[in-house]
């Protein structure tokens, strides 16, 4: 493990001197700007859903709103993961080393904030499921709420840093 390391750490050293490597892709302000308008539509849901009350009885008045945020936060998936990622020979190179001493490979395939996406339709997808069938506490709704807004800053913060 120790030499895997050191070996990409020689690799990695050596792109930085030999070439300027791309890791990540370009900045898009479209994508910013719907991960904005998302942030709105999925804040506004927590918002209604606490203040009516999470019982079971309630959920057919969120219906629509819970649909809106899962249907946009799909949407905004599909930008990022149609968004092409850069190439880079170096990465390549790396893997095939890591490959050979059975080391996981390093994917930059997917933005981060592709991820915090599909874990913010997950959550959604999840507190709708449970506001259906059982209702929703107050202590359920935040929780909820603080997971899906962790990832939302995460990947609100990734792509503002494109901008670089």
């Amino acid at each position: 493990m120790k030499n895997t390391l050191r070996l990409v750490a020689v690799f990695m050293a050596l792109s930085l001197v030999a070439c300027k490597a791309t890791l990540a892709p370009a900045y898009d302000a479209a994508i910013v700007e719907s991960l904005s308008s998302s942030t709105l539509t999925v804040t506004t849901l927590f918002t209604e859903v606490k203040e009516q009350g999470g019982d079971k009885a309630h959920y057919q008045a969120h219906k629509d709103t819970y649909n809106e945020a899962i249907a946009e936060m799909e949407a905004l998936q599909m930008q990022l993961k149609a968004r092409p990622a850069p190439s880079n020979a170096f990465i390549e190179k790396v893997n095939k080393k890591l490959e050979e001493k059975n080391v996981k490979p390093i994917d930059i395939s997917s933005a981060p904030s592709a991820d915090a996406i599909a874990q913010i339709i997950q959550t959604l997808t999840k507190m709708r499921d449970v506001h259906k069938s059982q209702g929703l506490t107050n202590l359920e709704i935040d929780a909820f709420k603080g997971q899906t807004l962790i990832y939302m800053e995460q990947a609100i913060f990734y792509e503002r840093f494109l901008k670089r």
